[in-house]
C-alpha cells in the first residue's frame, strides 16, 4: 500500500527517493502551506504518519528506519533526523508550538518514545497574567539510545553516546556518555556508551 498524500494547502513539497512513496505505507498530510518533507535515500517506513500545518519542515537523513512514527508539526517548526537513525515503533514527535527538534545520526529510538516541545496548554501567573511555560527546542546528539516508553520533554539536550533508560521522564541538559533514568531522569552512571551487538 503506498504512502497517501493529503495536500489541503499550497506550495507544499515532498522530496523522496524514487519509488519510496509507492513501496511503503503511511500518510503525509498538509493542512496548510509552505511545508517541506524530505526523505533520504535508503530510508524506509511502515505506518509512517506526518501531519504539517504551515511552514513545517521534516528532513530525514539517509538509511533511516521510520516504523510507525507519528509526527505532528502544528506550528512553524523543523524536525531534523540524522542518517542511520532507527525508530523501532510507535514513537511520536509533537511540535504544537514553533520550536525545532533535532535528532542526531545513528540513534536508536525504542518503542513508545515521545517527544514534545510544548506543554500544549498555557500555565499563567495569577498575579501578572503572564505565561510561565514557554515552548523550548529539543536536541538529541549522535548515537543516543532512548529506551522504551521514555518521554523527552521540551528543552531537553542529550549529549552524544548517552542512554535514557526505559520509562524515563527526561528534561534538562545531559552530557555525552552518561546513562540517565528515573522520573524525573537523573544521571545514573558516567563514562558509558552503548553498542548494537551483545558482547
Amino acid at each position: 500500500m503506498p504512502v497517501t498524500i493529503d495536500d489541503r494547502g499550497a506550495n507544499n513539497q515532498i522530496d523522496a527517493p524514487e519509488g519510496f512513496l509507492e513501496a511503503y505505507d503511511g500518510t503525509i498530510t498538509f493542512e496548510g502551506h509552505h511545508n517541506h518533507v524530505m526523505i533520504g535515500r535508503g530510508s524506509h517506513c511502515n505506518g509512517l504518519s506526518i501531519l504539517c500545518r504551515s511552514h513545517g519542515t521534516v528532513h530525514v537523513g539517509d538509511h533511516v528506519r521510520l516504523e510507525t512514527l507519528r509526527v505532528y508539526l502544528l506550528a512553524a517548526s523543523k524536525l531534523i533526523i540524522g542518517e542511520h537513525t532507527a525508530f523501532v515503533g510507535d514513537a511520536s514527535i509533537a511540535a504544537h508550538e514553533a520550536r525545532d527538534i533535532t535528532i542526531g545520526h545513528n540513534c536508536l529510538i525504542a518503542g513508545g518514545v515521545s517527544f514534545t516541545v510544548s506543554d500544549m496548554h498555557s500555565i499563567v501567573d495569577v498575579n501578572t497574567g503572564e505565561r510561565v511555560n514557554p515552548p523550548r527546542p529539543i536536541h538529541i546528539g549522535h548515537r543516543v539510545w532512548l529506551g522504551t516508553m521514555s518521554t523527552i520533554l521540551k528543552g531537553t539536550t542529550i549529549g552524544d553516546g548517552s542512554i535514557a533508560a526505559a520509562n524515563s521522564l527526561v528534561s534538562g541538559t545531559f552530557p555525552s556518555n552518561v546513562l540517565v533514568g528515573g522520573i524525573p531522569a537523573k544521571v545514573l552512571r558516567t563514562d558509558v556508551t552503548w553498542r548494537n551487538d551483545l558482547i
